[in-house]
């Protein structure tokens, strides 16, 4: 991952799914807890799954 961009955060987690996506085009992402970014940030550093990529993150 190159890049990480969280939506605006959050103190609460917000309801509904976490989203990792690399075009916004047509995507409207809400508001994300610093933990949730956190816990993407491990999981990310552990898996490789967003390589070279500028990732967008927040609920959808």
């Amino acid at each position: 991952m190159d890049d990480l961009r969280p939506a605006p955060f959050r103190s609460r987690t917000p309801e509904g799914p976490l989203r990792a996506v690399t075009n916004v085009e047509g995507v409207t992402l809400t508001k994300v807890a610093r933990s949730e970014v956190a816990r993407f940030l491990v999981d990310e550093l552990e898996q490789h799954r967003c390589r070279r990529q500028a990732v967008f993150l927040g609920h959808a």
